[in-house]
């Protein structure tokens, strides 16, 4: 592995961009794979109550039950991977979408983000960033298939016919509190996490942004500050001044 000294301002930069190139593409290769779950998750709900209904149709109140039970597992399931997927499918279309932007000034990089340590942070930053957004985004949507599940009529009447005393068997809503509350938490526990470690990033595009200028082309240094900034700009973003 290159040591940090050995590399010039460009090639950092190219790190960098070689980075966010590669969460480009774990980000596009993750919506394919979602998008995949998502279409068999479709098929399931389609495909499996019309088999439940036609072949499992004896006339017994235990098989009436089992398919009943069947039914709620299955509906848990698909509602959430539905509702994950297509949340997951978001942020990395988002993600995709703010990547490209910010590389689309600059060619292929021709060194690999491994050579630069913080290259590699910035990489394992957004790593990061990707799992706790989709922790947040499943629980969301594991609270979302509950408040499905207990509007339905096979909860419903599971339990009317449960022997649970009055305010449970007619509010099921009492039955999956406790599991909002827990989800609850787990939200506020991982928010802070999400936030900190997205600022974390920021401040590293900040740095990618100010090098790729020299890179592309069409610089000067402030004469004030020093920093390099954009040709073209009128304001510095670093100390404010004004330029003629």
């Amino acid at each position: 592995m290159a040591k940090v000294e050995e590399l010039t301002q460009e090639e950092k930069m190219l790190a960098f961009i070689d980075a966010l190139e590669k969460q480009k593409k774990t980000y596009s290769s993750d919506m394919l794979d979602c998008l995949v779950a998502v279409i068999v998750a479709l098929i399931m709900a389609i495909v499996i109550p019309i088999i439940l209904r036609t072949y499992f149709t004896v006339n017994s109140p235990y098989m009436y039950y089992i398919i009943d039970v069947v039914q709620i597992v299955l509906i848990i399931i698909l509602v959430y991977v539905f509702i994950s997927r297509t949340g997951f499918i978001l942020w990395d279309i988002s993600k995709a979408l703010s990547l490209t932007i910010k590389t689309s000034r600059v060619e292929q990089s021709t060194v690999t983000y491994t050579k630069y340590k913080r290259a590699q942070e910035l990489y394992s930053y957004m790593d990061r960033e990707k799992s706790v957004a989709r922790r947040i985004i499943s629980l969301l949507s594991l609270a979302a298939a509950l408040a499905y599940l207990q509007n339905t009529e096979i909860v419903r009447s599971m339990l009317k016919e449960s022997g649970l005393p009055t305010p449970f068997s007619t509010d099921p809503f009492l039955i999956f509190f406790p599991t909002y509350i827990l989800i609850v938490f787990m939200i506020a526990y991982l928010l802070p996490v999400l936030t900190l470690t997205r600022g974390k990033i920021k401040e590293y595009l900040r740095e990618v942004e100010t090098g790729i200028i020299p890179i592309t082309g069409g610089a000067h240094k402030c004469p004030v500050c020093g920093n390099t900034i954009p040709l073209k700009s009128i304001h510095c973003p670093f100390c404010g001044a004004r330029l003629k």
